[in-house]
Parts: C-alpha cells; sequence; structure tokens
C-alpha cells in the first residue's frame, strides 16, 4: 500500500477473524494511524485466538461497524460498495461463511469482493435477490473447492478472475476443479502464488491489470 502511495484508507474491511485474513490487518492499523484508517467494518463473527485479540485491540482505537448484508456504503459520485454478506443477525455458524462478501461499483466496472465465502453463503446471496454481476471477482476462499459453486459463478458472469493463495501452500489451493470451472467460462485467472502481487486500475469504463511476476 504504502509503495502504491497510498496515505489514507477510509474503511478497512476485516472480512472474518482467520489469522490469514486479519493477521495482515495488525501491520496496516499499525502503520496508519488512527486518523489515517478511521473505520473498521468487521463481520461481527469473533475468535479465540491472541492474533485476533490484537486485531480487535487496534480496531476498537477507531469506530468499528459491523457488516449487514444490504448496506450501502457511497464512496464517491461513480463508486459505491454493497454489502451481500452476512446477514444480522449471523445466519452461520461458520466464519467462513459469515465473512464479508462485497460487490464495488465503479460506474461500469464491478468488483465482487469474497472473502472466505463458501457454497452455503453464496446460494445465500442468490436467494436474497442481489445482482452479482461482476466483472473482476476475488475467488472466494482461495480458489478452494468448497467456494465459487458453479451456479453462483454462472450469475457472476466475470471477465477476470484474482485468487489471492499462497505458494505451495498445504492446502492444495486453488483446487483444480475451481480452475476448471473458470476455464469453462473463458475466466482469465490471476493467482498471487504465480503472478505475486495484482493490482486493477479502472476509470470505470476501461480496466487494466498489472502484475508483480
Amino acid at each position: 500500500l504504502q509503495s502504491l502511495g497510498v496515505t489514507r484508507i477510509d474503511f478497512v474491511v476485516a472480512t472474518h477473524p482467520h489469522s490469514d485474513h486479519i493477521g495482515g490487518l495488525i501491520a496496516v492499523l499499525t502503520a496508519y494511524n488512527i486518523t489515517c484508517t478511521p473505520t473498521v467494518i468487521d463481520s461481527g463473527y469473533a475468535a479465540a485466538t491472541v492474533t485476533y485479540q490484537d486485531y480487535v485491540a487496534l480496531a476498537q482505537e477507531r469506530t468499528i461497524e459491523y457488516a449487514i448484508r444490504g448496506q450501502v456504503y457511497i464512496l464517491d459520485t461513480y463508486v459505491n460498495v454493497t454489502i451481500l454478506n452476512p446477514t444480522s443477525p449471523l445466519e452461520f455458524d461458520d466464519a467462513n461463511e459469515n465473512s464479508v462478501v462485497l460487490r464495488m461499483k465503479v460506474l461500469n466496472v464491478t468488483f465482487l469482493l469474497t472473502g472466505d465465502s463458501e457454497a452455503e453463503s453464496e446460494a445465500s446471496i442468490l436467494r436474497a435477490g442481489f445482482n452479482v454481476t461482476s466483472t473482476i471477482l476475488k475467488v472466494g476462499h482461495h480458489g478452494s473447492r468448497t467456494s465459487t459453486s458453479l451456479t453462483y459463478l454462472e450469475a457472476v458472469k466475470p471477465k477476470v478472475a484474482v485468487i489471492s493463495v499462497g505458494q505451495g501452500n498445504s492446502y492444495g489451493h486453488p483446487h483444480q476443479e475451481t480452475l476448471d470451472k473458470l476455464a469453462s467460462m473463458g475466466v482469465v485467472v490471476y493467482r498471487t502464488d504465480l503472478n505475486g502481487n495484482v493490482v486493477i486500475t479502472t476509470d470505470g469504463i476501461n480496466y487494466s491489470v498489472t502484475t508483480e511476476n
């Protein structure tokens, strides 16, 4: 973020309390002081881990807002974010399924940011009737077979998919089933284990993807 010249973050989103999703936020909240990161959006699902406690201690110095399905944040004239998950009260007894899922609209270019949302919460989002069609999909749960159901993927209709995944991870992510589904729909896939950092830039009409590798 600092190498990209980001000096202020208006909203930090903690998708859910697993350490691979909030551990990095501890560094972000430490590096960016309270006035530069004033609002933290949280899933509302707690965990009994030291990492979670460290995150909460820093988040509580800011304003914490709990994500609620249907809530819309207006970020700019042509930029808005709709929270698609979780529900209030929380629908699932599972951290992944209660992940914060966001659809960001930048004029004509849309992004679906899914956390570790899996098939059950994907189905819940579809049942709720939300428009999930998105130009860019951040693939759920690191490309696990438990996420990105075919029904969901067909509703999203992404042109580009980004899989955030650790190189040589012990889970075997991304799973081949997910890669096959994306390939069958002609989606261009970027993976952080192969491509390094992935940066997507848009003016709301066109978009470009640049990678570290």
